[in-house]
């Protein structure tokens, strides 16, 4: 909702960041679904559309993050279509020949606690070239996301956390509760940063325009 929101506001923009954002994040939360109801969707839909999804809708919205700073941005997408691939190779392998289900949790946790380290890479980056609310945001949301992500991980590593993938426990309460913050600092930090940018261009473009308008003047 809060990514369909976002689009729908800047939809004046005509924006393929914004689009490419919104959009990643409207496939995460179906991913979430599919991931959820497994017994009530087919296996197929939970093992391969539901971490498909997933992988596909983080990409997206770090590569719409990169694209803030596009000299990184190649490098990126060779990244996360790299380890992407091979992370959907093995998690998918292991639920299929149903190695014990801490093992597979243990790999998506661990999986996206690294991943999601980039938005607090890119905010930092982004940040040192202007301290303004919106890198501060992402870079929460970063450590946000993989805190939790990364507690939850722990915890099923150690035996200390939900024996299940929907059982109650500390370690579920943290990753989900984390989850709900760092979605909404990093698209607030999103939005924040774009229109910072566009209104720093827009006030650029308004001091060309006077400073042509006084050349012309002068020459007149």
């Amino acid at each position: 909702v809060m990514h369909a929101a976002i689009w729908f506001a800047l939809s004046e923009q005509r924006s393929t960041q914004v689009r490419l954002w919104c959009i990643s994040g409207i496939i995460s939360g179906v991913s979430v679904v599919c991931l959820s109801m497994r017994g009530v969707v087919s296996e197929f839909v939970f093992i391969y559309v539901g971490q498909l999804l997933m992988i596909l809708g983080n990409m997206g919205r770090v590569i719409a993050l990169r694209m803030y700073i596009p000299k990184s941005l190649k490098n990126t997408l060779i990244f996360y279509i790299f380890s992407g691939a091979i992370y959907f190779i093995v998690i998918t392998s292991w639920l299929e020949i149903n190695k014990p289900i801490q093992q597979s949790i243990s790999l998506f946790f661990g999986f996206y606690t690294v991943i999601c380290l980039d938005y607090f890479f890119v905010g930092y980056a982004l940040y040192k070239k202007s301290q303004t609310l919106g890198p501060r945001l992402v870079m929460i949301a970063g450590l946000t996301f993989s805190f939790s992500l990364g507690f939850k991980t722990l915890s099923v590593m150690l035996g200390l956390g939900a024996q299940g993938p929907y059982d109650p426990g500390l370690d579920q309460y943290v990753m989900m509760v984390g989850q709900f913050v760092a979605i909404t600092l990093s698209s607030i930090g999103f939005l924040r940063i774009f229109l910072e940018r566009r209104e720093n261009m827009k006030l650029e473009t308004e001091r060309n325009l006077a400073a042509a308008e006084g050349k012309a003047g002068l020459l007149a």
